[in-house]
């Protein structure tokens, strides 16, 4: 805008000069005069423009209706006091408000593979790149940005809730993925860079980290999480089913095929690299989770400065089957935990008596026993030394095993 400075300048060193012609006594310099200093006054006038700063705004410069590029850049004008030549004849300005816009999604509905309804709650917080102003008029403004956006994060979640390789195999997988989910979504919102591409414009970049290995694989790996499915343990793991899983097994057993590529594409220094890599990205997630990021949003002529994914909801009826059937194994377990209890007390009693008594005691009768004792516990009978046969005074040696110890 140097050339426009100086243009005004000129004309308001012209319209001075013309207000001193007025005051001379020639009547045709008074004329002259007059009519420049009119001329010049309108133009001055017609000329200026008031960007504002509440809510803040910028002014894309068009000439004749089309817009003027500067080193491959749109003009723009800043806030406050401008002025522009000969305004609304050969330039002219489009006002944008560049203040930071907060957006709130309704819950994205999804299908995961084991066919649970999910409900993925999504906020974020973007703002106009001034350096792409054309492109958010070209878009449609504020409200074709913010098409754009649910458009692409609908479709990027639909696509990653059913990825065979990189998404979440069950709903509980989901709502465990959360920075994986925002790694993915941040991604298809943002271009990423190719493979060892160093970008220094001011702006935050999503670098692809490798061009053979997942980036949701990496992430678990360095993170020292196991694979999460079954799908993963195939492609990068030991390719072991989940009944074959052994429980000894050690981390790099379970990322064995994972470890044998890393080896392969350049070893130990290789893998630290990935590690530095993956680190950054992780860093610059939880940037965007708290809105200190500047990434640019593909073709919309914005930048996006927040991307939060709020708690997700599992719902339908194959969730509240799936609720109950593990409620279910639950109680199982803890029912075939508290008789195998039990049956050892038994057992304890069992060998108690015969050390006491030097006689055989029945396993039965003394399960029977403890079972009996429970019942007392919980208010809901009685035993008497009877009903251990001909063994008596059993009642402490009872209550003694019963709390764990021995008599």
């Amino acid at each position: 805008m140097k050339k426009k400075n100086d243009m005004l300048k000129t004309l308001i060193i012209i319209f001075i000069s013309s207000l001193i012609f007025l005051f001379i006594n020639l009547p045709e310099i008074k004329l002259i005069g007059l009519i420049i200093c009119i001329l010049l006054g309108v133009v001055l006038i017609v000329g200026i423009v008031s960007m504002k700063n509440k809510p803040k705004h910028i002014g894309l410069i068009t000439r004749l209706g089309k817009k003027i590029w500067k080193k491959g850049k749109p003009v723009n004008i800043g806030e406050g006091l401008n002025w522009i030549f000969l305004r609304g004849i050969i330039d002219d300005v489009i006002p944008i408000d560049v203040e930071v816009k907060q957006l709130e999604f309704i819950p994205q509905k999804i299908l995961t593979p084991d066919n649970v309804d999910i409900e993925v709650p999504i906020s974020l917080a973007w703002d106009v790149d001034p350096e792409e102003s054309h492109t958010y008029i070209n878009i449609g403004g504020k409200e074709g940005v913010e098409k754009a956006i649910f458009k692409i994060l609908e479709s990027g979640l639909r696509e990653y809730s059913r990825h065979p390789e990189e998404g979440p195999m069950s709903w509980r997988e989901m709502i465990a993925s959360g920075l994986k989910t925002l790694d993915n979504l941040s991604k298809v919102l943002c271009q990423s860079e190719p493979e060892g591409t160093i970008v220094e414009d001011g702006y935050d970049h999503l670098v692809k980290i490798n061009d053979k290995i997942p980036t949701p694989i990496l992430m678990d790996y360095f993170r020292g999480k196991d694979p999460p499915n079954i799908v993963v343990r195939k492609q990068w793991g030991d390719g072991k089913k989940d009944e074959e899983y052994p429980e000894n097994s050690t981390f790099e057993d379970r990322w064995r095929k994972l470890e044998n590529e890393i080896t392969k594409l350049g070893g130990e220094s290789f893998k630290k690299e990935l590690e530095k890599k993956i680190n950054e990205r992780i860093v610059l997630l939880e940037k965007l989770k708290h809105q200190k990021a500047m990434l640019k949003i593909s073709n919309t002529g914005a930048i996006l400065l927040r991307l939060t994914i709020g708690n997700i909801n599992p719902f339908g009826d194959i969730y509240k089957a799936d609720i109950r059937l593990q409620q279910e194994e639950r109680e199982r377990k803890s029912e075939t935990y508290e008789v195998e209890t039990d049956l050892a007390k038994a057992v304890i009693l069992q060998e108690t008596i015969k050390k006491m008594h030097k006689k055989d005691a029945d396993i039965i009768e003394c399960f029977n026993a403890i079972m009996k004792w429970k019942m007392i516990s919980g208010g809901k009978g009685f035993v008497y030394d009877g009903q251990l046969g001909t063994f008596a005074g059993l009642g402490d040696l009872i209550s003694s095993i019963m709390k764990g110890g021995k008599k």
